[in-house]
């Protein structure tokens, strides 16, 4: 919804529009009683309101390089919700019959407070506009093959620069994933929308059921599992009734977090040194990554290794170790923050023959029934009635899903003649763990490799360079270095992230004083201006064998001189 600013003629339309959409649906029927569609009224009026008032500020936050852009929406739209504040409070007082002191009072502080906030602002956008005479530019590689040119020769696995390997031997073919614990049920079977009156379920295709999928190495399936959170009101509004499967298990969890332990494990102990697993993230905005907090491997014995705890599961999650006999691998992710979904919601009701109704418009008066018509069974798992216990069935286990008759998920469930049976659309906070892929394998690295970037070059002259890199190893078996002359003679630079070892910036042609100089700061002057430069990456295997260095990636931040001509 666009954001409102003295905006009663935009409010005043999405107002028309919620009033002919329930219009529209009275005239086909879709409420079975006025109560139901004063609910559905009241959630619309509601949804508008938190439009309207919700504050459309975001913080920025600095990651490597301020951007200008960035920074002067982030101020701008903190400006705009000050206004629109203030606009409310005019509009409150108008309202108000009788304008006691103290409302005066508060409206003339509210008043004095913006100005001076509104000062501060227009201080920043000046210090922001001070700064750009200064050109900022970030150079970064993706490190995709089909991208280099072929003199580059990047040996690199799925996006990431590592060691070539003279050979590979993939164990995750022939292992099995089972689920250990969980207090989440599989797939995606509830996140539905409405079109044309139709409910249409984000998992028909592929409900995402199966353990199988992580292993598949296929970047179209993945394997999920989900939790809901219900707002009060709409669990009120729906009689505490449609959120049970038959056997008595509830989608909507009762918890603050859902938690995934899978076992990867292999028939005999295999040499391996290298497990990675990559997440499947839902492309919306208000979702936030889960945590892994543990990944341990283990020979089945004795030799346990916990390799990681706590890490962000927003990206592939890559864990070279030394070789050594494996097992299993256990894997326990964490979601505590769940994001904002609609879910399709059963509606069974019957009706009440004890109330008198109108049959002017054929609207008979139906009362909800907290009766459940889905089975457990439909998402391939069992339940133990006696424990209570939840079994999803192995990778290699046969499931009764099937994913080309699905009916039996997403269908309709048709009851006896004395119910009515319908599906609704319901808000919803979704908790999800999705895995894409998980890898368990032994490699055979070469001892060494050099890594060359592309040109990179900008329109003015290059006044400094920093780098920001993310890598695996904080020691000498990855080393960057910098040319300014095409390959000439290279500067060796460190990461930001460890300046603590090294110079992270470089300067050319700065005309800082000698003796004012930065020990901390590589200064280059050059007869000619450069415009240019190209990042080379020297990777070396450490002598015990480890680990192998990765970069997941890196940055150029590279400052020069803006043209007076590009300023007009």
């Amino acid at each position: 919804m666009d954001f409102f600013i003295n905006g009663s003629d935009s409010i005043a339309n999405e107002g028309k529009k919620i009033l002919d959409d329930i219009n529209n649906k009275v005239k086909l029927g879709l409420f079975n009683n006025n109560t139901e569609l004063t609910y559905k009224y009241k959630e619309k009026i509601l949804g508008l309101y938190d439009d309207i008032h919700l504050a459309k500020f975001k913080p920025c936050y600095a990651k490597d390089t301020l951007l200008k852009d960035e920074y002067m929406q982030m101020i701008t739209t903190l400006a705009l919700d000050i206004e629109d504040t203030l606009n409310e409070v005019e509009n409150i007082s108008k309202t108000v019959d009788t304008k006691t002191d103290d409302i005066d009072l508060i409206k003339k502080n509210l008043l004095n407070t913006s100005r001076l906030i509104n000062m501060d602002i227009d201080n920043l956008k000046k210090s922001v506009e001070d700064y750009a005479e200064v050109g900022l530019s970030s150079f970064i590689d993706s490190f995709n093959e089909d991208e280099s040119n072929s003199s580059n020769n990047i040996k690199n696995q799925k996006g990431f620069l590592t060691l070539p390997y003279k050979s590979y031997q993939d164990l995750s073919s022939s292992s099995v994933i089972e689920v250990l614990e969980t207090n989440a049920l599989p797939g995606n079977t509830h996140v539905a929308t409405e079109s044309y009156s139709n409910i249409v379920y984000d998992g028909e295709i592929d409900p995402m059921l199966s353990l199988a999928n992580i292993l598949d190495n296929n970047n179209e399936t993945r394997f999920e599992c989900e939790m809901f959170e219900i707002l009060d009101s709409t669990y009120e509004e729906c009689n505490g009734a449609g959120f049970r499967y038959k056997e008595g298990v509830s989608w909507v969890t009762e918890d603050n977090k859902i938690y995934l332990k899978i076992r990867l494990s292999l028939s005999t102990k295999q040499v391996a040194n290298w497990f990675s697993i990559t997440p499947y993230i839902p492309p919306t905005s208000t979702y936030i990554n889960s945590v892994i907090k543990t990944i341990i491997i283990s020979d089945g014995n004795n030799d346990i290794k916990k390799m990681i705890e706590d890490i962000d599961f927003n990206d592939t999650i890559i864990i070279p170790f030394k070789e050594m006999e494996v097992k299993y691998v256990d894997i326990l992710i964490e979601q505590s923050n769940a994001y904002d979904v609609e879910v399709a919601h059963d509606v069974v009701t019957k009706l009440n023959s004890n109330k008198n109704y109108l049959d002017t418009k054929s609207i008979k008066v139906y009362e909800r029934e907290n009766i459940s018509i889905r089975n457990l069974s439909s998402l391939g798992v069992k339940y133990d009635t006696r424990t209570k216990k939840i079994t999803i069935p192995k990778s290699n286990e046969k499931s009764n899903v099937n994913v080309n008759n699905l009916n039996n998920i997403f269908g309709e469930i048709m009851t006896d003649n004395s119910y009515d049976y319908r599906t609704e659309i319901i808000k919803a906070k979704r908790y999800n763990i999705s895995i894409l892929n998980a890898n368990l394998g032994n490699y055979s690295f070469e001892d060494e490799y050099t890594y060359t970037s592309k040109a990179f070059s900008c329109s003015n002259d290059i006044n400094s360079i920093i780098l920001n890199a993310n890598d695996s190893l904080d020691d000498d078996n990855i080393k960057y270095y910098v040319t300014l002359d095409n390959g000439s003679t290279w500067i060796r630079i460190y990461p930001k992230e460890r300046a603590y070892k090294g110079a992270c910036c470089i300067k050319i042609n700065s005309t800082t004083p000698l003796y004012e100089r930065d020990p901390k700061i590589i200064y280059v002057d050059k007869l000619t201006n450069v415009r240019s430069i190209i990042l080379k990456i020297e990777l070396t295997k450490p002598t015990d064998n480890s680990s192998i260095p990765i970069v997941y990636n890196y940055r150029l931040n590279v400052s020069s001189e803006v043209d007076d001509n590009d300023n007009r």
